[in-house]
């Protein structure tokens, strides 16, 4: 015989799961933000698919990796890049636009502290070098770059105020240390990085009909 199950709200509570975050806090009872799980949750979603299973290994940590533009592959859009890390709208430039799109700005105070990640990895091409001159305080040397745009001679200071920080966006100048932005007087060679959490996503393949 099974025991009288109560419906009694002031005896037990029930619980209309909404969305994959409750589940987590309900079966874990951890309710803040699991970034981990936002990802993938984005990942999916960007690739238009459902019903899938996601495998990585126990607390995975981000990898640093290359920013998708770059002097050689796209110019243009490195200069725009640099632009937006000085203004805001890169001065109302239409061929910034989409990029201020993607990586908008973020205020000072949004600003979280910079990551912790296990490994850099991939052939950097948005790198900048800055030595000498105004340039006194080093802080560092990406030694990933195969491409890099030396600005040492940067008489108007366009490559030092790059003090505006961008969505997804950092700054690696090597070592453990990720920046938002780059100090007015910073000097050696950095990259603008993104990051990366490695996973491995197996959707349900719909078989033909017949099959």
């Amino acid at each position: 015989v099974y025991p009288y199950l109560h419906n009694d709200p002031k005896i037990a509570a029930v619980v209309e799961v909404k969305d994959l975050k409750q589940t987590f806090e309900i079966e874990t009872g951890y309710g803040d933000t699991n970034a981990w799980v936002e990802w993938i949750k984005y990942t999916v979603q960007s690739l238009n698919h459902s019903n899938c299973y996601v495998c990585a290994t126990g607390r995975p940590t981000a990898q640093v990796v290359p920013f998708p533009l770059g002097w050689t592959q796209d110019p243009r859009g490195m200069r725009c890049m640099i632009a937006l890390y000085q203004e805001k709208a890169a001065w109302g430039n239409e061929t910034c636009k989409s990029l201020a799109l993607l990586f908008p700005a973020v205020q000072n105070k949004d600003v979280k502290i910079p990551p912790t990640f296990s490994t850099v990895s991939g052939n950097h091409t948005a790198c900048l070098s800055r030595q000498g001159g105004k340039a006194t305080r080093f802080v560092g040397e990406f030694n990933l770059c195969t491409k890099t745009l030396n600005v040492t001679n940067d008489g108007a200071g366009n490559y030092s105020a790059l003090s505006i920080p961008r969505a997804d966006l950092w700054w690696y100048c090597g070592g453990k240390i990720l920046r938002p932005i780059l100090p007015a007087d910073w000097r050696g060679t950095c990259a603008i990085v993104q990051l990366a959490i490695p996973f491995t996503l197996a959707f349900e393949r719909k078989l033909e009909p017949g099959r």
